[in-house]
């Protein structure tokens, strides 16, 4: 007969992969990749400073001391304020995960001076960065040929423009996924708009999808006479509904880099030679998720 004991031990044994699992969707996936990065920081911060000998997580000392001292170590290195307090959020978010004991924030308001002084000591610098108006629009609509290849980054432009989107809404970080990405099947051309379906969004973390629709503008730069010439190219290679949206000639998937540094800024430079002479010609002043501003 087992002992009560060792029956409840074994009970929660079970659940040890649940939680995990739990654990692991508390966040998403690139937040977890940063908070790890920051932890990581913190505990080289402790070895280089002399304050561990080593590294042993259930004991691995985390007090308003060692953290101020961290907050020291990371302004005289010019990190921003901005970032220290990512870093202060990824080293307790990793805490509580590892059950490693962190201090309650009522605990510490000697921290949360030193922050404070953080923050009024360090000049914020501003980069300059201009919208991407309807007038640039229709001069990069106007600039690409009439090519596969720039039909797909016109589409791509038009749509993130119109529709509200981040630059990460509509490209590829990593592998692609039809899960999170955007595919064939999320991008429907009906009578009188195209219906672009997002699974996922910086301001949809529990993922419920939203539908965007795209209407006829009745002018030359038009999303949904765009998207449909752009469905019609796609559809005579006969890609299957999981396959990425938006590929290049090669058939290769969007993704950030191949559009802000191969494309994007290289169409500014082009486009929009007037503003960036007025700021530095090695800098692109509009940013990847200029599309917002208008």
């Amino acid at each position: 007969m087992a002992m009560p004991g060792s029956t409840t031990s074994c009970r929660c044994m079970e659940f040890e992969p649940v939680i995990k699992e739990l654990w692991s969707a508390s966040i998403a996936p690139s937040t977890r990749r940063s908070y790890s990065t920051w932890f990581d920081k913190y505990i080289q911060f402790l070895l280089f400073s002399g304050l561990i000998a080593s590294v042993y997580l259930p004991n691995l000392p985390v007090s308003e001391s060692y953290l101020i001292q961290f907050v020291a170590y990371c302004f005289s290195s010019n990190i921003s304020y901005a970032t220290i307090k990512l870093y202060i959020g990824g080293v307790r978010f990793m805490c509580l995960e590892k059950n490693i004991p962190y201090p309650y924030s009522q605990e510490m308001p000697r921290l949360h001076s030193i922050l404070n002084g953080v923050k009024r000591l360090q000049v914020k610098k501003t980069k300059s960065r201009h919208p991407i108006t309807f007038h640039i629009l229709e001069k990069i609509c106007n600039y690409l040929s009439n090519s596969v290849h720039d039909l797909m980054l016109e589409t791509v432009c038009t749509v993130a423009f119109f529709g509200f989107l981040r630059c990460g809404e509509f490209t590829v970080s990593g592998c692609f996924d039809p899960s999170i990405h955007l595919c064939i099947k999320d991008l429907v051309i009906v009578k009188d708009c195209a219906l672009l379906t997002l699974k996922r969004s910086k301001t949809d973390p529990f993922r419920h999808g939203v539908v965007i629709r795209l209407f006829s503008t009745n002018h030359p730069v038009c999303p949904y006479n765009t998207c449909r010439k752009y469905m019609d190219h796609r559809m005579t290679k006969k890609p299957m509904p999981s396959d990425p949206l938006f590929v290049n000639n090669e058939g290769q998937v969007l993704t950030r880099p191949m559009f802000m540094l191969k494309h994007v800024l290289e169409l500014f430079r082009q486009i929009c030679r007037s503003d960036m002479a007025k700021s530095d010609p090695d800098e692109n002043p509009y940013n990847e998720n200029g599309m917002l501003q208008t």
